[in-house]
């Protein structure tokens, strides 16, 4: 119970931040590195895509009611989209360091 807590809050404060970062970046845009602006701006969409997708997940999850293959097929489909989104915000991070590598 207390990882699902945890992991709640972590989803909660990716949402937060990344609300945060759209205002942030509105005020920066062109006053830092272009190479930095591009990763971070992708690493910002990557959040995005993935607060998206793991809303998703737990929408359908919480309307699966009966037990179907078809509302397992649907469900499946979104953890699928899910994983892809985490591997995206990933492979964000990843080229967000190379650029930065101090901010880590």
């Amino acid at each position: 119970m207390a990882v699902a807590k945890l992991c709640d809050l972590c989803q909660q404060q990716l949402t937060a931040r990344t609300g945060e970062y759209e205002t942030a970046a509105a005020a920066g845009q062109g006053k830092i590195d272009e190479a930095i602006w591009h990763a971070a701006n992708a690493t910002w969409h990557a959040s995005r895509d993935y607060a998206r997708r793991h809303q998703s997940c737990d929408a359908v999850a919480d309307k699966l009611g009966k037990h179907t293959s078809e509302k397992f097929g649907e469900l499946h489909l979104e953890y699928e989209l899910e994983a892809s989104s985490v591997l995206a915000l990933r492979q964000a991070i990843a080229a967000y360091k190379k650029v930065r590598p101090e901010a880590e």
